[in-house]
Parts: C-alpha cells; structure tokens; sequence
C-alpha cells in the first residue's frame, strides 16, 4: 500500500461512484475541502495528544447520515455542530472550512460531541462505511450499511490508520454500536477493540459512561508512560 498523505486519501475517496442507493458526498468538491480541513486538524491534535503521552483515540461509528456528514462532509457532524457547536475542536475548525452548510442538528452528533465537551476528548472519529447508504430513490433517508458495504470500510478503515500512524503510536480504537465495534474488529484484528454503547435510542447515558471509563483507562496508561 502507497504511502496515505491527508489530500490523496481524500483524492481517492472522491473517485468512489455514487450508487442507486448509495450518496458520496465528497464528490462535491467543498465537502471534499471540508474532510480535508477536519483530518489535518485531527492530525494537528493528535501530535499534541500524543506528546502529551495519551494514545490517539480512533472512534468507529456506522456510516454516514442525510442530516449529519452527507450534509458536512465530516463524520458524525451537523450543519447545526458546525455553525455553533461549543468544542474547542469546532471553534478551531469552523474557520479552516470550505463551506458552512444549511440545516439544522443530527442527534447522535449531538449527543456524542456534548459527551466529548464534558470529558474533554477529541477522538478522531471515522464510520464503519464512509459513505451515506440511503434508500433508493430516497437520497434524504438513511439505512444500515450492508455486508459487503462494511467490507468495502475495511480498506477506508486502513488507509485512514495508515495516515495518522505516522503521528502517533498505540491507536486505542473503539467501535460505537454493533456495527461499528465489528467493522474495527475486521479491520484490526490484532489490537483491543472497545465496545461503546451507540448514543441514540437511549444509549446516552451508558455511551458517555464507558467512554468516560476508556479515558480513565488512557490516562492511566499516560500517567504510567
């Protein structure tokens, strides 16, 4: 595998064809600009992470939704997160990006970056399938990836690794949901995969328990370092 830089890993999810029931929001080249800004931040933050002796931190979610990144161009984000949420992550981001968009909040988003605020973490965040799997004909809707769909985020998954390995090393990686936790078993087999409670459908609560027990966890593994 070539070496990863930020603009060709970028570069090659653009070439991905949109499917009858599948959006790539990155083929719209100011959404392109936007991922682009948010991984060279990420990788801005996770030097200073890492300098600090905590281990990068890779979080796994599904896939993309209508509301949030096929809206932003950015993983687990909103038109509404981008715009005004309070992270310090947004506040450095909201000036490097190409395009603010229109619309309003996504609720996992929401809830996992206020959860983020409160532990005062910045993961770089990633989907199990990078793309918007939606129901054909019905590009503003969402649906769970398929099989093959997670397979194909395997790769994405890796490339993405590739790219910020050269920034830090461990990766402490956790999967959010099912999906996400078994698509970063897949893609790392040799490693600790943590399982996160997905946010959604009253998940919130047991979502920011145990990222808040992975963070003890990290900084113990800091304090030790």
């Amino acid at each position: 595998m070539a070496k990863t830089t930020v603009r060709s890993f970028v570069s090659r999810l653009r070439q991905r064809p949109d499917g009858p029931d599948v959006a790539n929001p990155w083929r719209r080249k100011p959404l392109a600009d936007n991922l682009t800004a948010y991984l060279e931040l990420m990788l801005d933050h996770t030097r200073e992470t890492t300098a600090g002796g905590r281990p990068r931190l890779l979080l796994v979610a599904e896939a993309l939704g209508f509301k949030g990144g096929g809206e932003t161009g950015i993983p687990l984000s909103s038109p509404g997160l981008l715009r005004s949420g309070t992270h310090p992550f947004f506040e450095a981001l909201r000036p490097r990006l190409a395009v603010l968009p229109e619309g309003g909040s996504e609720a996992t988003a929401t809830i996992a970056w206020e959860c983020f605020a409160r532990l005062e973490v910045t993961p770089l965040v990633w989907n199990a399938f990078p793309f918007h799997p939606h129901q054909a004909a019905r590009p503003r809707s969402n649906r769970a990836p398929r099989a093959a769909e997670l397979s194909e985020g395997i790769d994405w998954l890796r490339r993405l690794d590739q790219l910020v390995a050269a920034h830090s090393t461990p990766t402490v990686v956790a999967g959010v949901g099912r999906k996400g936790a078994l698509a970063a078993q897949a893609a790392f087999p040799e490693r600790e995969v943590i399982a996160l409670r997905h946010p959604s459908y009253g998940g919130k609560a047991e979502f920011e328990r145990g990222l808040g027990q992975l963070m003890s966890r990290l900084d113990i593994a800091a304090l030790a370092h």
